[in-house]
C-alpha cells in the first residue's frame, strides 16, 4: 500500500562524469569536470543516503546510470570510481536499504525485471538463454 507523501522535496543531480578507473591520460579540462561531479554526487549522497531520523521514508531518485553507479559504489564503501566497471539498463531499478545505524545493504542493482525482453536497452549484455519465455496462449 502507497503511504500517502507529506511533503515533496525536489534536488536536482545532473548526469555527469565522475573520476573513473582509467589507464588513459586524462586531460586537465576533463579532470576538472570530474572532480566537480563527484563533489555534485557527494554531496547529493549525504543528502539521500543519511539515516532516518525517527520515521520510515522512502526517496525515489530518477537518475542517469553513472548516477546510480556512483551511489552503488558509495553505499558498498568501495573505490568510487570502479563505477565505470558496473552496466545498469535504462529504467532499471537500484534499491538501498539504509538503516538507523547508517549501515547500508545494496538490495538490487539495474534490475530491468519489471520491462519485457523487447523493451529492455542499455549497457547491458543481453543473453537469450536468460530471457523470459513468452507464455502460450490458453
Amino acid at each position: 500500500m502507497w503511504k500517502k507523501c507529506h511533503s515533496l522535496t525536489q534536488f536536482s543531480i545532473g548526469e555527469c562524469t565522475p573520476p573513473r578507473v582509467t589507464t588513459e591520460a586524462i586531460k586537465e579540462t576533463e579532470r576538472k569536470e570530474e572532480t566537480d561531479c563527484q563533489r555534485q554526487l557527494d554531496s547529493a549522497f549525504a543528502k539521500f543516503f543519511a539515516p532516518p531520523s525517527g520515521v520510515s521514508r522512502s526517496d525515489v531518485l530518477v537518475c542517469h546510470g553513472n548516477v546510480i553507479r556512483y551511489f552503488v559504489m558509495k553505499a558498498l564503501g568501495v573505490d568510487t570510481k570502479a563505477w565505470i566497471k558496473m552496466a545498469v539498463g535504462h529504467t532499471s531499478l537500484t534499491v538501498i536499504r539504509i538503516r538507523q545505524d547508517g549501515r547500508m545493504t545494496v538490495l538490487t542493482v539495474g534490475d530491468v525485471g519489471h520491462l519485457p525482453p523487447n523493451l529492455q536497452s542499455g549497457n547491458v549484455d543481453h543473453d537469450p538463454e536468460l530471457s523470459v519465455p513468452k507464455i502460450p496462449a490458453l
